[in-house]
């Protein structure tokens, strides 16, 4: 692995890492590339897609080998394929990275040594720093948690989750059509999560 901030003989937590997409052609290749690179080798990748018709499915395909599964549902909605993902997640943390997004070198190691290091907690998460010429980063700052409640202070791609809070604090909510993780994370604090904040970048958007 090179470089590892884990030692030989520390257990290294499952990761599922999950996309969603619908007809992302143009920047799913890179996404599905950044992830595999990930030094980090006790993960899985699911992809799920909404029933894209724009040679989406065709780039999945010739990737298949390297994902763990991934599945193709037309008319569903982003949310329908974030729980169906979480649902077939088997591992204790799961990443969502969007496919237009990808994830920074080791980025993922720097967040799970938090987590290994904070039981208490079941949310962590990092910044994400934006490529389109804009200087703009999020979450280049401790997460202000009063923020939280009224605006969108956590870049989702930028979190890693443990599945148990998932169990705890229950999946996206279908009906929203936007700000579904807004929603997942108010909910979360208000049910007394303590998030812990890792000042890397994790992903790019």
């Amino acid at each position: 692995m090179g470089n590892s901030i884990f030692t030989k003989d520390e257990a290294m937590p499952k990761t599922s890492i999950i996309t969603i997409i619908l007809n992302g052609k143009k920047y799913i290749e890179q996404t599905i590339q950044s992830v595999l690179s990930l030094e980090y080798p006790c993960q899985e990748y699911i992809i799920m897609d909404g029933g894209s018709i724009n040679g989406t499915v065709g780039i999945i395909k010739r990737c298949e080998k390297q994902l763990t599964c991934w599945g193709s549902t037309p008319g569903k909605r982003i949310r329908d394929g974030l729980n169906k993902g979480i649902k077939r997640a088997t591992g204790e943390l799961i990443k969502i990275i969007n496919s237009d997004d990808y994830y920074a070198p080791r980025a993922i190691n720097e967040v799970i040594d938090r987590y290994r290091r904070n039981p208490e907690s079941d949310i962590f998460h990092g910044r994400s720093q934006t490529v389109t010429g804009s200087p703009q980063e999020w979450n280049n700052y401790p997460l202000a948690h009063s923020k939280l409640l009224y605006s969108v202070s956590i870049s989702h791609p930028g979190v890693l989750v443990a599945k148990a809070a998932y169990e705890r604090y229950g999946n996206f909510i279908l009906p929203y059509k936007i700000a579904m993780n807004c929603s997942f994370f108010s909910r979360s604090l208000l049910k007394g999560e303590k998030f812990k904040y890792n000042d890397k970048v994790v992903s790019c958007y």
